[in-house]
């Protein structure tokens, strides 16, 4: 059965490329956002799990709004980066993960503990300053 066309739309908006270098852009393949914006063909299905993430984000941001999403920007290594904590309350930034069932996480993957630490020096270069970071990972339906 074909997807709805909603949920296809969805997808598709969330390939598209993002201005900016976001700290996120930052951990995965650095071709990936040249590609994007020279229009290389996306497969949508690949982006569920990314979509799924993105609902769920949100859903979260509806409790406390007023802490959540923080937007960041600063510089690295001379380059401009901006981004969004999922989370940053009381001097604590926070991230939630909802990773495919294959690989159990038992701890931050580098790539995830360095996206945070990122968000605390971007943090710091706003002039707030933070005590450390929580990983909230969704593993089969518990967090």
């Amino acid at each position: 059965m074909a997807n709805p066309r909603e949920w296809d739309a969805l997808l598709a908006t969330s390939a598209k490329a993002r201005p900016g270098n976001h700290v996120t852009d930052l951990l995965g393949c650095p071709r990936r956002k040249a590609l994007l914006r020279e229009g290389a063909p996306v497969d949508l299905t690949r982006l569920e799990r990314r979509l799924e993430g993105s609902i769920l984000h949100w859903a979260l941001a509806m409790v406390d709004p007023g802490t959540a999403e923080v937007a960041v920007a600063g510089v690295l290594f001379d380059v401009p980066v901006v981004g969004s904590v999922d989370r940053l309350r009381e001097g604590h930034v926070r991230d939630y993960k909802n990773p495919d069932g294959k690989h159990k996480p038992d701890g931050a993957w580098p790539d995830q503990a360095w996206q945070l630490e990122t968000y605390r020096v971007l943090l710091a270069q706003m002039g707030i300053d933070t005590r450390g970071w929580t990983l909230h990972v969704r593993w089969r339906g518990e967090w």
